[in-house]
């Protein structure tokens, strides 16, 4: 066994555990670098639903206010907004910072999990 030792001892290369240890954090590392892709990935489509939510709200909120729906729900595709969320209008009131109250609309929509608000005051 010695002399097989000697033999090898002056020439280089890696030995099967170095190459097994190298593949190992070589994976670890792709392994972590798709993660961070992939989450990145869902991040962007997620800002990209809400963005479009918050758009179609704009739209929903425009709308609902020019025609003055009065108190309830409304899907806002069968009511020909073009936005697929619905639209929930309420009556009541909305505290300012000086301690007054003023009567208006709740205008609240929601879309795919997100929801958005607006107040309309009773004066418009």
């Amino acid at each position: 066994m010695a002399k097989n030792i000697s033999k090898i001892k002056g020439k280089k290369g890696i030995t099967l555990v170095e190459c097994v240890v190298a593949i190992a954090i070589f994976a670890i590392m792709s392994l972590l670098a798709y993660r961070g892709f992939t989450t990145g990935f869902n991040n962007i489509k997620k800002g990209e639903d809400n963005v479009t939510a918050a758009n179609n709200s704009t739209v929903a909120f425009s709308r609902a206010k020019a025609d003055n729906l009065a108190a309830g729900n409304y899907n806002c595709k069968n009511k020909g907004y073009g936005v697929p969320g619905t639209l929930k209008v309420e009556s009541g009131t909305m505290a300012l910072t000086d301690g007054k109250a003023v009567q208006g609309y709740w205008y609240t929509y929601a879309e795919n999990g997100y929801t958005f608000r607006s107040f309309v005051s009773g004066d418009n």
